[in-house]
């Protein structure tokens, strides 16, 4: 009686034997033979589309990271990076030199979440090589690198940059000159420098805006010169007043959600104008915004009793107002 080789046995088998290793075996399997490396394509063609690599892979040698992302990149439509650590523990690989090695691998990736200090600037260079399909891409760095080769990317259309303070970056004024029209979702996360808040104007295309403590001249020079935006979130606009918003909503013909976060001056009246004038421009056919009109709230001067207001509660298919009490995220 003769003896069953593995490469005997059917594939649901093989499939299964695959599903009960790691994924440091799991790949080197598929690399002994052609015919394990078609079961492994077959058994994970959709598990890794959206993959976030963090410490469970702190343990991989260099070979066997650069092997995982040869066999799986192609596949991954988004990946998120971080160096996260856990307590004392230091990652044995560096993560960014690893990404200037997988780069070439991620040729399909649409959406990139990053989250590495070190080496950035060589990073983004090898991103903007390979990744021609990347639409999102949000860099969480303290570190400040020069992101203007970020204006090569060919179907880049969201950019959420955490942390944005030097004044020597060209990123908004090489988008700004050379494609205005290609960010459609931009972020922000701190105090954008005077000089370069022109820049910003000149993106007509912009959608959807997030800005970290703006001034009154920021609101009247660069945001209602953005006539298709339809969400704006403000953060730390302590000196603007009501009626600065109250501008916005009047100008900004195709707003339809606001977040609202550490604006002190904001109050209640200014909720019971934005009822009124929608109401307005329901009655003259006007309105070309989505309804309900979208108002996040938080750390302003809206009482919580402004939900149970009669005009409010009488409108809820023209107004959407989220509680102080509920911290929106944007």
């Amino acid at each position: 009686m003769g003896t069953m080789q593995i490469l005997d046995m059917p594939d649901d088998c093989l499939i299964r034997i695959f599903g009960h290793l790691d994924l440091i075996n799991q790949c080197n399997l598929a690399n002994t033979c052609p015919r394990f490396g078609h079961i492994y394509e077959c058994a994970f063609s959709k598990r890794f589309r959206c993959f976030s690599w963090n410490e469970p892979m702190h343990s991989w040698t260099t070979p066997q990271v650069e092997n995982f992302f040869k066999l799986n990149g192609h596949k991954m439509h988004m990946l998120a990076v971080s160096d996260v650590k856990e307590g004392d523990r230091e990652p044995l690989i560096c993560k960014a030199q690893q990404m200037i090695n997988v780069c070439c691998y991620l040729k399909n990736l649409t959406s990139l979440i990053l989250s590495i200090d070190y080496r950035v600037t060589c990073i983004i260079i090898q991103i903007c090589k390979y990744m021609q399909k990347l639409e999102n891409f949000v860099i969480d760095c303290e570190s400040h690198p020069n992101y203007e080769f970020l204006v090569l990317l060919p179907c880049i259309r969201s950019l959420d940059i955490n942390y944005y303070v030097d004044p020597n970056c060209k990123l908004l004024q090489r988008f700004a000159q050379l494609r205005p029209h290609a960010l459609h979702h931009l972020r922000l996360g701190t105090e954008i420098p005077v000089e370069h808040r022109g820049y910003i104007a000149k993106m007509r295309a912009l959608e959807l805006l997030n800005v970290y403590r703006p001034c009154y001249h920021f609101l009247n020079s660069v945001i209602l010169q953005l006539p298709n935006l339809r969400v704006l979130s403000i953060s730390s606009g302590h000196h603007l007043r009501w009626t600065d918003f109250k501008h916005l909503v009047i100008q900004l013909k195709f707003l339809s959600t606001m977040y609202i976060i550490q604006c002190n001056q904001v109050g209640d009246e200014f909720i019971l104008f934005v009822v009124q004038y929608l109401k307005e421009e329901i009655r003259q056919s006007i309105s070309c915004r989505q309804l309900p009109f979208y108002v996040a709230l938080y750390e302003t001067s809206v009482t919580e009793g402004m939900r149970e207001n009669e005009l409010i509660k009488s409108s809820d298919s023209i107004i959407k107002l989220v509680s102080q009490s509920q911290r929106t995220a944007f």
